[in-house]
């Protein structure tokens, strides 16, 4: 089974309490999930797993699903302020893309793997197109490893994704894009630790089940 897609967003000098509140959260139950306690509670056609943390001095927030941290009301509150770093994976169509807000406004953004002309790249680009083209990793952990040093920080597999974390079930308020059907049940988060599994340095991970 395909996975679902998923949104990975840095931010920085935020709390996890303020970034709850820019997804409208803070009302919800929050409580201290893993991963695989939270991938039991999901239902992809009816909830949205917020999961919430913090590495180096930013928060971070995974949701997986019918995912709302793309969007731009979001964004703008997360950054308002600070910055963003946004790691956007759509598996049914194929496509890592990266982004950056600073202060409420766009700072770029680029797909993984796409070519660009020389007056949209940018250094994260030129560092994502040289990854991919020494080999060896995919899109998602080329996209991991720029988010991990825009952060400064590591993402040690246990304290961050795989470790209990801040995790909120909202409901799904909007509907799937047309020709994409939420149809995937496999956890997004298991997905993402295989892909850190199979890489070395700070970024390792355990193997994860299927």
């Amino acid at each position: 089974m395909a996975p679902l897609g998923y949104c990975l967003t840095l931010t920085r000098k935020k709390s996890i309490d303020q970034v709850l509140n820019a997804y409208g959260a803070a009302d919800h139950e929050v409580s201290q999930l893993t991963h695989r306690q939270a991938a039991a509670l999901l239902h992809p056609c009816s909830n949205i797993a917020l999961r919430v943390g913090l590495v180096g001095d930013c928060a971070f927030c995974f949701e997986e699903g019918d995912v709302l941290g793309i969007g731009r009301e979001i964004q703008q509150s997360l950054s308002a302020g600070s910055e963003t770093f946004t790691l956007c994976n759509t598996p049914e169509k194929g496509m890592v893309t990266v982004s950056q807000m600073r202060d409420g406004q766009s700072v770029g953004g680029f797909e993984v793997g796409m070519e660009l002309p020389l007056s949209q790249q940018s250094s994260w680009s030129r560092e994502a197109d040289r990854l991919l083209a020494a080999g060896g990793m995919t899109k998602v952990q080329v996209a991991l490893e720029i988010a991990s040093d825009w952060a400064g920080a590591p993402f040690p597999w246990e304290s961050t994704m795989g470790g209990e974390l801040a995790t909120v079930f909202l409901p799904v308020t909007h509907h799937q894009p047309p020709g994409l059907p939420m149809t995937a049940t496999r956890p997004a988060w298991t997905s993402l630790g295989q892909e850190l599994s199979s890489m070395g340095g700070h970024l390792q991970s355990p193997q994860l089940d299927d």
